[in-house]
């Protein structure tokens, strides 16, 4: 399965601030998606200038959430 099918079938969650100090760091984007019947988070940095890059998946989608705006 590529990023694009993966992504495709993610749930957005929400923003979130950053929770360290990154130049140019402007945001993160929390997804929630199944993977053998747990739910994980993906992790989306958003940078100053539109860029979009993927940072992590977490398999503890309770303490991702917390983060969230």
């Amino acid at each position: 399965m590529s990023i694009h099918e993966v992504m495709a079938k993610a749930k957005y969650l929400g923003a979130a601030e950053p929770h360290t100090p990154k130049n140019k760091l402007k945001q993160s984007h929390i997804f929630s998606i199944d993977v053998k019947g747990e739910e994980q988070c993906i992790i989306v940095w958003e940078w100053e200038w539109g860029e979009y890059t993927l940072h992590s998946i977490s398999d503890n989608p309770e303490k991702i959430k917390r983060h969230l705006k």
